[in-house]
């Protein structure tokens, strides 16, 4: 996943630019959407931190990155898009 990373988005090297992370998540059934926002969240928090380690985002705290993360229900093709 990570070799493709700077390709797409660049190192962020401003400290003050702010950046977006979307993450999609495709479900099989509704039955599978996380309800809890924090648990959702939460959930999530590993990718933030390899990103930032690889310094694609500068830090994940909320004056560097907007993060928004959206669930669907795809029955044929579950999967998760960042």
């Amino acid at each position: 996943m990570l070799a493709g990373t700077w390709a797409l988005w660049g190192k962020q090297e401003k400290v003050g630019e702010k950046r977006l992370l979307l993450v999609r998540r495709y479900v099989a059934s509704p039955r599978c959407l996380v309800k809890d926002c924090d648990n959702l969240v939460g959930a999530l928090k590993p990718l933030k931190d390899v990103l930032v380690d690889q310094r694609v985002f500068f830090d994940d705290e909320d004056k560097y990155l907007n993060f928004e993360i959206e669930q669907e229900v795809d029955r044929i093709n579950p999967r998760v898009e960042i």
